[in-house]
């Protein structure tokens, strides 16, 4: 904890939300960029099943209380992966043969 500037880098926009005292906000862990320290945040899982969670691609979410704030992304570097990833060449294996 100090004082100074920061530099943050994020996939889109960062989008910032004051919580007021008591208020909550459900944040999927893909979308976190930072919070306040004083902020309170469980980790759950995004549904009431960890094979739910998993198989909806949601898997575990944060749930801030405030007082207190909390910075996201607009957008999911993991969906920026699975983008990219079908116009990556396929490695195909040379296994045994000498073709």
């Amino acid at each position: 904890e100090g004082t100074g500037r920061m530099i943050i880098n994020s996939y889109g926009s960062i989008l910032r939300y004051d919580l007021a005292e008591g208020e909550k906000r459900i944040v999927d862990n893909g979308m976190l960029v930072a919070w306040t320290a004083h902020t309170q945040y469980k980790i759950t899982k995004a549904s009431p099943s960890i094979i739910t969670s998993f198989l909806s691609g949601e898997g575990f979410v944060c749930t801030f209380e405030g007082p207190g704030t909390v910075f996201i992304q607009s957008r999911n570097i993991a969906d920026l992966a699975r983008g990219i990833a079908k116009y990556l060449p396929i490695q195909m294996s040379s296994e045994g043969g000498g073709e």
